[in-house]
């Protein structure tokens, strides 16, 4: 599978790699230096309860793990002060700040704990988090947090469409400018110098996903955001990550005609410039909710939920939580690769019609 920006052509390998020490859903992965940084989680299957009529996780994690992409190994960290799941993580400096999210019980968690990956410890810092909200999302620009959307624990569930900047030198919040859309369960990422905010859930209609795509130029936040074209497929609960500074959306959760959760296998990449999505194959494993995060040439692809086991709604029916791990490796040709290539087919071609032309001017002359 290939597709072609301007004068860059690119094609990429999918490449199975260790599975992770135990499975896990709903974490985040963030890359530091040399190694993507795991943390907490849901780690027990996600079944059917009766009670509240839907699916939950039966148990959240604590657990951190230290990824080393150039050797495809782990290293156990100290747990995180708290087990959470649904949160978003992002790193300044040598950090790693962890926002939002919720534990067991589906409370919010306003607390901001922070990874020192120098030292390797951890702690909370005093003021928590104003405004926090479970399936937020975040990105960094200028050394500082953006944390968006997310949902609120009111009598709707709603999709938020508030920005928190949260400044670590100061510590202090400040409120950013809104997103056009309120979501839940998207994700956000920076490219090129802006920021996106893409896809997700909005308590207006859970039984679909948005395609909605939006941007923003952090260095002009008065200008807010702008509504760009948005995905070919709407999809929320998928991972994004950058490279080339392209957006690379990958998987996801959409509906079904029964309002069931289907994961999504499906890859679009943006270009800003152009405003334009192209294909990008496939994640070859069936699953999502899970997290990815790039490093170098590749993005990796942690955990997550494979499809519903059981009959939807019928006790003992789960969705199974993965360890799975799989890279994304992208290989950029050149103009002069994608020219020398057209050439040599162009000369192949050519052969093969000489080969054939004077084939069939000897069977013709022996006839």
């Amino acid at each position: 599978m290939t597709f072609q920006v301007d004068d860059k052509e690119f094609s990429h390998v999918w490449r199975n790699k260790k599975n992770m020490p135990s499975k896990r859903s709903d974490l985040t992965a963030t890359t530091l230096g040399d190694a993507i940084y795991l943390v907490g989680g849901c780690d027990s299957d996600q079944e059917w309860n009766k009670d509240a009529n839907m699916y939950l996780c039966t148990g959240i994690t604590k657990k951190v793990l230290k990824y080393l992409p150039q050797t495809d190994t782990y290293e156990s960290l100290q747990d995180a002060p708290k087990a959470r799941y649904r949160h978003a993580a992002a790193a300044v400096g040598n950090k790693v700040y962890v926002l939002g999210g919720c534990g067991i019980d589906d409370s919010i968690i306003s607390e901001v704990d922070v990874l020192d990956t120098q030292s390797g410890q951890w702690s909370t810092l005093a003021e928590p988090m104003p405004n926090a909200t479970s399936d937020l999302s975040a990105f960094v620009h200028d050394g500082k947090i953006y944390a968006l959307g997310g949902y609120n624990r009111d009598a709707l569930y709603s999709a938020s469409s508030a920005v928190m900047v949260f400044d670590p030198t100061t510590t202090a919040w400040s409120a950013g400018p809104s997103l056009t859309q309120g979501r839940g369960d998207a994700a956000a990422a920076l490219a090129g110098g802006r920021a996106y905010a893409l896809g997700g859930f909005h308590h207006h209609d859970w039984s679909s996903p948005m395609r909605h795509l939006e941007m923003l130029n952090p260095a002009k936040l008065a200008d807010g955001w702008t509504v760009r074209k948005g995905m070919s497929l709407a999809r929320g609960d998928k991972a994004v990550a950058v490279l080339n500074d392209l957006l690379h959306v990958v998987g996801g959760e959409t509906k079904n005609n029964e309002s069931h959760s289907v994961p999504l296998m499906d890859v679009e990449v943006y270009d800003a410039t152009a405003d334009k999505w192209y294909n990008g194959g496939s994640i070859p494993s069936h699953r999502f909710r899970f997290v990815a995060a790039a490093h170098g040439s590749s993005i990796f692809v942690f955990g997550g939920q494979g499809a519903l086991s059981g009959n939807h709604g019928a006790h003992g029916s789960s969705y199974p939580v993965l360890n799975t791990v799989d890279q994304y490796e992208e290989i950029r040709a050149t103009a002069n690769d994608v020219d020398a290539a057209h050439a040599t087919q162009m000369l192949n071609l050519l052969m093969l019609a000489t080969f054939l032309f004077r084939a069939s001017s000897d069977f013709v002359g022996n006839f």
